[in-house]
């Protein structure tokens, strides 16, 4: 028989032994017997811990576990670190776990590319290969996914019947490389001059 301590909760009971009928003379004696039980666990006792509360995995004091002994404030996933190419939820302050602590598959997800982000600020674009780089939250930002753009200072492959447009460096272009639409304006003659001795006589 095991002797070894264990967690649970235990009876003793006084049980009276008599005797058998030819040792009448001898007392009868009382002998103590001790009855333990595994106690029951927090979390498989249904016990009911209400708003913003959840129960941990540990053991009650007694048959019936109570929301004092088993309930404590549910944690948000702010508090849940995720291993890379992993990152937190979008609103994980706001995201309450099931468990203490938090698991990662209820606060962590794979972090996007920048192949998800829709739009770069006013004279940026998207970097090259966009979906080779993860970005290092849930929602990408412009400084991890955008560069500057190109101006159409950089531009010099206006056809003939077209100019560089006045204060190229001034005007950046939507994409990597400028465009002739973008950079260009069509030549514009110059007016004929009038002969005014001509005309006066």
């Amino acid at each position: 028989i095991s002797t070894r301590p264990r967690v649970g909760i235990c009876v003793e009971v006084q049980v009276l032994v008599e005797r058998a009928p030819r040792t009448k003379l001898l007392p009868n004696t009382a002998q103590s017997l001790r009855f333990c039980v595994s106690a029951p666990v927090c979390t498989d006792s249904n016990v009911s811990c209400g708003l913003m509360r959840i129960p941990v995995a540990r053991r009650c004091t007694s048959f019936t576990c109570t929301p004092d002994e088993c309930c404590v404030a549910a944690l948000n996933c702010t508090t849940r670190k995720c291993s890379r190419p992993k990152v937190r939820v979008l609103d994980a302050a706001r995201k309450l776990c099931s468990s203490v602590p938090c698991h990662e598959h209820e606060c962590c997800i794979l972090a996007p590319t920048c192949a998800t982000r829709a739009s770069c600020p006013r004279n940026k674009i998207l970097i090259p290969n966009p979906s080779a780089k993860r970005c290092s939250t849930a929602y990408c930002k412009a400084h991890e996914c955008c560069k500057s753009a190109p101006t159409c200072a950089t531009f010099s492959s206006c056809p003939a019947t077209k100019r560089l447009i006045s204060s190229p460096s001034s005007k950046g272009c939507a994409a990597a490389h400028c465009t002739v639409h973008e950079c260009c304006v069509r030549n514009i003659p110059d007016a004929p001059r009038t002969n005014l001795s001509h005309s006066a006589n």
